[in-house]
């Protein structure tokens, strides 16, 4: 009889369950203009935004470096407080909890950070990196919790001779599906992935975006997928939100996002996607131009604004607010047609 893994795959009653949700979410960080200044300026990093994730599915996370799509995440993981706004999780706030409750929280969301190094203590072997979040949770004796291990390697591609081996020994990638399996210890619902595929070779984040693919399916995992690559956010998510100095832009399907993308910030980043020599780029369009407005002097009107290549006097002075365009397709552009009218 075989072996019946504990990590089994979740039946999901209603496909559309909302497992996360993010309520106006809004931070602050109070910057002080010099050593000796006394003036202080107020840099918001993440302002009034909302998303949802569903149960089993993916949603992408997009944007340039320095718009906060990792801010955003550190408040869902509460490893930074909001300064207004809330996270729901299983339709429970979780935003202001502590102590215990907080923990039973964080025992279903889990993440897999970008610096792989980083994230592994190089004085432990990977038995230990991986039964430790089994240990503060008290959950299994040594033999269990060893068995455990050994499972979650092999459902992250690698061998038991793994298990007395120290990070240092390892590849990127090979050190990424550690930091994988740790994630998988306690059999979480929903894994936060920031740039978790930034720092690899080419070739490498493949195996990863499918490694996590497949891990989705087989265990009903749902994910949030930050990162600045528009290809592989494409390529793995379900739904895509494009954050734009702190604000989210554009809210559509990945199966959509080529065709029907209609925010000009979200065209720009299709545009931008390298391809090789005689191919088809994602979109013909212009070239994202110039970089992202000093976030502690942020425009008054449109925040893209600057370098939209169809912007006008509405967008300079009144700032477009994110409606629904289509079933599932969300966008802030003044431009945007809006036929939709619900179901």
């Amino acid at each position: 009889m075989e072996k019946q893994l504990w990590l089994c795959n979740r039946i999901n009653d209603s496909k559309e369950k909302i497992l996360l949700k993010t309520v106006g979410l809004r931070k602050e960080y109070t910057i002080s203009k010099g050593f000796f200044s006394r003036s202080k300026e107020q840099l918001v990093a993440v302002d009034n935004v909302s998303i949802e994730i569903k149960e089993g599915k993916t949603l992408g996370l997009v944007g340039e470096s320095g718009c906060g799509k990792s801010t955003l995440g550190k408040l869902i993981l509460k490893i930074e407080e909001p300064s207004e706004g809330k996270v729901m999780f299983e339709g429970e706030d979780i935003t202001e909890l502590k102590g215990k409750k907080l923990k039973q929280v964080r025992k279903n969301i889990q993440a897999v950070f970008q610096d792989v190094h980083a994230s592994l203590n190089p004085r432990m072997k990977v038995c230990d990196i991986i039964q430790e979040p089994l240990m503060n949770f008290q959950i299994g004796n040594r033999e269990s919790r060893k068995e455990r291990t050994k499972e979650l390697l092999s459902i992250v591609g690698l061998g038991e001779e793994a298990l007395e081996r120290y990070p240092h020994e390892f590849s990127g990638g090979q050190k990424q599906r550690i930091t994988i399996a740790r994630a998988l210890a306690l059999n979480p619902k929903l894994i936060l992935c920031d740039e978790a595929t930034a720092s690899l070779d080419v070739s490498i984040q493949a195996q990863i975006l499918n490694l996590l693919t497949k891990l989705k399916e087989t265990l009903g995992l749902s994910y949030l997928f930050i990162s600045h690559d528009i290809a592989a956010v494409k390529y793995i998510s379900d739904e895509i939100a494009v954050m734009y100095l702190g604000k989210i832009v554009e809210v559509i399907n990945s199966k959509n996002l080529i065709k029907q993308a209609k925010h000009p910030y979200t065209k720009l980043l299709l545009s931008a996607v390298p391809t090789a020599e005689g191919e088809k780029n994602l979109l013909k369009h212009h070239h994202l131009i110039g970089e992202l407005p000093n976030p502690l002097d942020t425009p008054k009107g449109c925040r893209f604004y600057g370098r939209c290549p169809q912007g006008q006097d509405v967008c300079k002075e009144k700032e477009p607010s994110l409606k629904d365009v289509a079933k599932g397709h969300r966008v802030a552009c003044h431009f945007t047609k809006n036929n939709y009218k619900g179901d």
